[in-house]
């Protein structure tokens, strides 16, 4: 199924849920930046043809919906507010 637009995608937390979710978006044609913290699930995204991204705050950079998908609060509020690499600090 082919979207009528396509979106810029940030997505944080590309683990045993994140990753289907994040790859469906992507297969329906957006714009998809992956962030997590496990190399190999960041490896695998890239060769699906998204990008990836070093932290939250780059991967939410150019995009103009982020995804949040991390097993705890404690995850959540390290992705979206930590002050060197959180997604939602200096935006």
């Amino acid at each position: 199924m082919a979207t009528q637009s396509s979106e810029k995608i940030a997505f944080a937390g590309l683990g045993a849920m994140g990753f289907g979710m994040a790859s469906h978006l992507l297969g329906l044609g957006h714009h998809m930046t992956g962030f997590d913290v496990y190399e190999p699930s960041l490896a695998k995204f890239q060769a699906l043809g998204a990008k990836t991204a070093s932290s939250p705050r780059e991967a939410a950079k150019e995009s103009n919906i982020f995804i949040c998908m991390v097993a705890n609060s404690n995850q959540a509020e390290s992705v979206l507010f930590d002050s060197e690499t959180g997604a939602v600090q200096g935006i």
